[in-house]
């Protein structure tokens, strides 16, 4: 197993699709199935009559450009590698285990995986504090806002109801056309050693911490950079009338993608970019977040959907909470059916 893949994907475990066979399986997934569907109608309503899914929230652009995201990229790879190392010299399994992972007992392997999040940790606050005195980012900028938590609290359990049916069962079909694909890794190690510590470990790095960090690199560094690129050609200069007074409207200018933007200040964007530059930044930030699983199953492909709601959401709110707040009840949904699964197998076994 190659642990700088698998450290990547560990938010692919909402995808594990454990067959409902336990009873206890099937009122989980009906449950959910009710919910999602209130979701739906109350989604449905809002659309005819003619509400957005997300209210707009005006902003200015991220201020970072690529070489803040070229260092950002830098320090996520150091902390995988610095948790790698520190797991080696803390357990003393040796450096000769890097190579040959899988000789490892499957609870090895998930302390390693949890050594090496708490790396992408420690990069995540290196990176915000590269972000707040290089590039002179905010909290606001960094998705950190907490005026509207509650609201945004909200919008990621509604995101959840309406982009947990589709996914699931999406990868549920996808495993049942191609099985020779298998399962993710660490639903394999989970399912050789389903002791309470390797449980705690597991929820810890799936439904805890990977989705911080990963919402965090690709939709706020990620998504937030390519955004800032599709409006590149906007300048948030005061557009001054002929008479010489300042209006606050934006005005359309030519500069560069990379550029900082002229004016920090909030300006009010009634109306947010044009759906088709938001949707480059999103549909990209997608395909990058789904890259970033190839090779663990079918996964890729109904990451690739998720990613979507959730970039959506981003895109409207501008704020890292809908996203973490889906991305853990998605994960820790799946995380509860795979652990009903095994220890109701296990159970069976004895």
């Amino acid at each position: 197993m190659d642990f700088s893949d698998t450290i990547l994907s560990t938010s692919t475990l909402l995808c594990a699709a454990v067959p409902a066979k336990s009873p206890a399986i099937q009122f989980l997934i009906t449950s959910l199935f009710v919910f999602c569907m209130a979701a739906w109608i109350v989604a449905g309503q809002k659309l005819q009559k003619g509400h957005p899914l997300v209210r707009w929230r005006s902003r200015n652009c991220v201020p970072w450009n690529i070489i803040d995201g070229g260092c950002a990229v830098f320090l996520a790879f150091a902390g995988l590698v610095f948790g790698q190392l520190t797991f080696v010299l803390v357990s003393g399994v040796g450096f000769g285990s890097l190579e040959d992972a899988q000789s490892l007992s499957a609870r090895t392997q998930i302390q390693m995986i949890l050594f090496m999040e708490l790396g992408l940790v420690g990069a995540m606050l290196l990176t915000i504090g590269h972000m707040m005195f290089r590039a002179g980012a905010t909290v606001s900028d960094l998705g950190f806002k907490t005026r509207h938590l509650g609201l945004d609290v909200r919008a990621g359990v509604g995101t959840f109801l309406l982009l947990a049916m589709p996914v699931l069962l999406l990868q549920g079909w996808l495993g049942k056309l191609f099985p020779e694909a298998g399962e993710h890794p660490l639903i394999e190690l989970l399912r050789t050693d389903s002791a309470l510590s390797t449980l705690l470990t597991f929820f810890c790095v799936v439904v805890v911490l990977a989705p911080i960090v990963e919402e965090f690199f690709f939709r706020v560094i990620l998504q937030g950079w390519l955004e800032r690129v599709g409006q590149g050609h906007i300048s948030l200069r005061y557009r001054i009338s002929s008479e010489g007074e300042e209006t606050s409207q934006p005005a359309l200018a030519r500069t560069s993608p990379f550029e900082k933007l002229l004016n920090r200040d909030p300006v009010p964007q009634p109306d947010p970019m044009p759906l088709s530059h938001a949707w480059v930044s999103i549909v990209a930030t997608s395909f990058l977040f789904a890259l970033a699983h190839a090779g663990h199953g079918t996964a890729p492909i109904p990451l690739f959907i998720f990613s979507l709601g959730l970039g959506y959401v981003y895109q409207r709110t501008h704020t890292i909470w809908p996203s973490i707040v889906c991305h853990m009840l998605l994960n820790g949904f799946s995380f509860v059916q795979l652990v009903i699964d095994v220890t109701s197998k296990a159970h069976v076994a004895t």
